[in-house]
């Protein structure tokens, strides 16, 4: 298992000396239009220009591309989780007829892992607290869980991962297939600047 562990970890070690590692949350949505994930941040995509990704601050941005079978938004400002507090949940609205990984990091440090399907959250934990998790079916990772090495039961003595984000990126990868190389990630991709005071 160790192997399988060091391989999976691997594929997400670009984020580590990325800029996206202070603060981001990936959204993956299988089968879904471009267009469709940027209609659930509340954007125009006929806005959307391919860019490369800008650094500073004040520059708003969803980015989003399609990587196999899934859709990706990489949104660093977390506009998703403003949207969510205000009961416009994108990972709840993109998953209706299909199924949404929502996995986002604040420099807290705070982590948190939601897998939706058809509008329902299936399952929702902090990875560093893998054992407390809710949803319609809380334990539907749990064997791929326990492969990544997630701590899933409290009084298990097992030795929790050393960065429970990396954890959480390499359940979407054994549990969903998820993968998102960072030539990938910081490369040209469609993305709707947003403007201020939106």
């Amino acid at each position: 298992m160790g192997g399988e562990n060091a391989q999976a970890g691997g594929e997400w070690d670009w984020l580590e000396d990325s800029a996206l590692r202070l603060m981001c949350a990936l959204i993956f949505a299988r089968d879904v239009t471009q267009d469709q994930v940027f209609e659930a941040f509340g954007l125009d995509p006929a806005a959307a220009r391919m860019e490369d990704r800008a650094s500073g601050p004040g520059r708003r941005q969803v980015r989003v591309g399609r990587l196999g079978g899934w859709t990706f938004a990489i949104d660093e400002e977390m506009e998703s989780l403003d949207l969510a507090l205000h009961a416009k949940n994108v990972g709840k609205r993109l998953s209706a007829g299909t199924e949404v990984v929502v996995i986002d990091w604040t420099p807290k440090p705070t982590e948190r892992f939601e897998y939706w399907a058809d509008g329902t959250l299936v399952t929702r934990f902090e990875p560093y607290r893998a054992c407390d998790r809710d949803g319609r079916d809380p334990d539907r990772f749990l064997r791929e869980m326990r492969q990544v090495g997630m701590v899933t039961e409290a009084d298990d003595a097992a030795e929790a991962p050393e960065d429970d984000l990396i954890a959480a990126l390499n359940l979407a990868t054994a549990a969903l297939g998820i993968r998102l190389p960072g030539r990938v990630a910081m490369g040209r991709l469609a993305t709707v600047t947003m403007e201020a005071g939106r």
